[in-house]
């Protein structure tokens, strides 16, 4: 009863939850440890300037409103996305349009950046989902004079073109909240890979002030409840209780952008290394997943870029044949498969005031809140695990008919 599969895994050990301890105790670690981080994190990325955040929400704040400073305060977001975009955007004070994506490969549509093309956005963020990398070079083509953020918060390993994602925009985002992959339980980077991406990140720092914004005992806390909780075994304890709302997107009110905690450093640093190895296990059981995709009747898989290769957050899938979401999880639910994103950011209120006039339209990012399907990759994934989803994956398929394009 008490047995239920993670959708998403990032590894943290008790050695980091100790390290996290011992730094919280010792708040004069806490620019050491900044320092250090900041030098792994620019030799990692290819980074000219880093500035580390409470979060990849902050640092995608602080890169739209120093972006949107070098014009008219316009941004292009994906339509389809973590609805943290929206809260960033807002946040910022930026004007906001949305874009289309696509969904062979979650990367923008063309025919939608033909349309930003004529509204001439300041900035254009692009984001890679579930590790999967998005084509930057078309965004550059398309929008030659637009400031290019490269949202990584779910970069998680990917590569493209032999570099990490990350390391391919003016201006990079990076989380590393709890199920981002590599974590410290909280908190985020903002890196600047080009003159325009310094000038963006040196603002940022002058906005936040300090190197840390305090020990992060409460947030050492929480990653010491995932380290418990968050194993098959136990999980199903806190994914019943609906005001921890796991698995769910919820949408947060902008905050003031600060720095990291030091316990949070601590974890990360002590961290990094496990979680590059996760990756190589993500791609390992994704590459076993795909086998039965390519066998399914009822979803199809996306895409990669053939330059690319993700990270495998997650495994995206599409459902065929008008399959609602809905029917096609019953039963497997328990199995770390969901759905994502239920509504695209257009649907969102407190984003409505932020809109300009020039609409494109988005019947794909539509289509994707229906879908779009995710299934874990993820290092505690059983043998009786696979089994399961592989016979979901190759079964004649779930039987509840909707209106989905397929």
């Amino acid at each position: 009863m008490l047995r239920r599969q993670l959708p998403v895994y990032s590894p943290v050990d008790a050695s980091a939850i100790a390290r996290g301890l011992l730094a919280a105790c010792a708040p004069r670690s806490g620019e050491a440890l900044s320092a250090r981080l900041s030098e792994a994190l620019k030799t990692r990325y290819h980074a000219r300037a880093v500035l580390l955040t409470d979060s990849g929400t902050s640092a995608l704040r602080l890169a739209i409103a120093g972006a949107t400073e070098e014009g008219d305060r316009s941004v292009a977001l994906p339509g389809y996305g973590c609805y943290d975009l929206s809260t960033a955007a807002e946040g910022a004070g930026a004007q906001v349009v949305l874009y289309d994506l696509s969904p062979r490969d979650l990367g923008p549509d063309p025919a939608s950046l033909e349309r930003l093309r004529r509204i001439g956005p300041t900035a254009v963020v692009v984001a890679h989902l579930f590790g999967y990398p998005v084509d930057v070079q078309s965004v550059r083509d398309a929008l030659p004079g637009a400031i290019l953020i490269e949202d990584a918060a779910q970069g998680a390993g990917g590569r493209l073109g032999g570099r990490p994602l990350g390391s391919l925009g003016s201006v990079s985002v990076l989380s590393f909240g709890r199920g981002k992959g590599m974590t410290g339980g909280g908190g985020g980077a903002l890196l600047g890979l080009d003159d325009v991406g310094v000038r963006i990140v040196e603002r940022a720092r002058e906005a936040i002030g300090g190197t840390v914004s305090g020990r992060g005992f409460r947030q050492l806390l929480q990653t010491a409840a995932q380290l418990v909780f968050g194993r098959p075994e136990l999980y199903g304890i806190p994914s019943r209780l609906p005001f921890l709302h796991l698995g769910e997107t919820v949408y947060h009110p902008p905050w003031p952008p600060r720095g990291p905690t030091i316990a949070s450093l601590a974890v990360l640093e002590h961290m990094m290394p496990e979680s590059d190895r996760e990756v190589e296990v993500r791609r390992g059981h994704a590459a076993r997943l795909e086998r039965s995709v390519a066998e399914s009747r009822h979803v199809r898989a996306v895409e990669p870029l053939r330059e690319g290769r993700p990270g495998y957050l997650r495994l995206p899938v599409l459902l065929r044949d008008g399959t609602t979401t809905g029917g096609a999880l019953r039963g497997v639910a328990g199995l770390g498969v969901t759905g994502m994103y239920p509504s695209t950011l257009a649907a969102l209120p407190s984003l409505a005031p932020f809109r300009i006039g020039a609409e494109v339209p988005i019947p794909n990012a539509e289509a994707l809140t229906r879908a779009l399907t995710v299934l874990p990759t993820h290092r505690l994934l059983a043998s009786s695990d696979f089994d399961a989803l592989e016979a979901w994956l190759t079964s004649g398929g779930p039987d509840n008919k909707g209106v989905v394009s397929g």
